[in-house]
């Protein structure tokens, strides 16, 4: 674990060079996707070739977008989602990528940004249809604070989150859950058994 890599940066050689010396075979860098990306290159120079690069960032329009450079970098890694990849079909997804065509003409692979907003909008029409007729700002965050079971209109695939102040710090996304997809070619792939993999948050820790 490296906890002092700035935010950004993009030279990591030196970080490379450690990592093979140390006889690191597998990533999971939790920092920007050009940091991401730029480690990955520098590992691939120093002639290391990785048995698994899990990418907490760059999943979708966010990749897609960045030209061919960043198709070659991704090939063979693997990303995090923490909402359901447009690859597995489902009416949330559909429906997603319908509003997205709809409202802002997109039609290509939605990305981060657009699945926060999208999620965020949907809870803020959750928490004003449970507010009732004439809610007060106070009412209405009264009234968030008191949904237990959000699903982000289902891109979370049958999961939830809990916006009550009781229940944060114990999970990371909907129930500790993520999706995983590989970048081969030109397209992500889901991965079997790993839409979602969800976790437990370990005794005495928080999140």
């Amino acid at each position: 674990m490296n906890t002092q890599v700035p935010l950004g940066s993009t030279n990591m050689a030196p970080i490379a060079i450690a990592m093979k010396n140390a006889g690191v075979d597998s990533i999971f860098p939790v920092v920007t996707t050009q940091t991401s990306f730029a480690l990955v290159q520098a590992l691939r120079q120093e002639g290391i070739n990785l048995k698994a690069g899990l990418m907490a960032t760059g999943y979708g329009g966010d990749l897609t977008g960045g030209g061919p450079g960043a198709s070659q970098a991704a090939q063979g890694l693997y990303f995090v989602s923490a909402y359901a990849p447009v690859e597995m079909h489902t009416a949330a997804t559909e429906k997603f990528q319908n509003a997205l065509k709809t409202y802002a003409g997109w039609t290509h692979e939605p990305t981060l940004s657009e699945y926060m907003g999208y999620a965020s909008i949907a809870a803020f029409v959750d928490g004003l249809k449970k507010a009732g007729s004439n809610p007060s700002r106070a009412s209405f965050i009264n009234t968030m604070l008191g949904i237990t079971n959000f699903d982000a209109d289902g891109l979370w695939n049958g999961h939830t989150v809990s916006f009550a102040l009781a229940n944060r710090g114990y999970i990371a996304d909907a129930d500790n859950c993520a999706f995983v997809v590989k970048y081969e070619g030109t397209t992500f792939h889901l991965v079997a058994g790993l839409d979602p993999i969800c976790g437990k948050t370990i005794p005495g820790k928080s999140i």
